[in-house]
């Protein structure tokens, strides 16, 4: 994935290009469909690459989302925040998958 200083993120695996609104942390996953996005309102988006449409807003941190990563198999992905949690999120993507 690569950056620039607008808000525009090129997936280049998946040759798609996403543009955001400022979020933290941008880490898609190993099939190119889903985009999670963490923010400074302690909020996680998740995005349907393929539609350019939002799946859902995740809520649980209470500080901002600082690292995302996505399980290899794409059953489960992990949140970091200044909060000092990590949280798992399974069972999410099993019902948009």
């Amino acid at each position: 994935m690569l950056y620039s200083q607008s808000p525009t993120a090129w997936l280049l695996a998946c040759d798609a290009t996403v543009t955001y609104s400022s979020p933290h942390v941008l880490h898609e996953d190993s099939n190119c469909r889903l985009l999670f996005a963490g923010y400074n309102d302690y909020t996680i988006n998740v995005w349907d690459v393929l539609k350019g449409s939002r799946v859902s807003i995740l809520f649980g941190h209470e500080n901002r989302v600082s690292t995302l990563r996505v399980s290899p198999d794409g059953t489960a992905f992990c949140s970091g925040s200044w909060d000092h949690t990590l949280r798992t999120w399974a069972s999410f993507l099993k019902t948009i998958n």
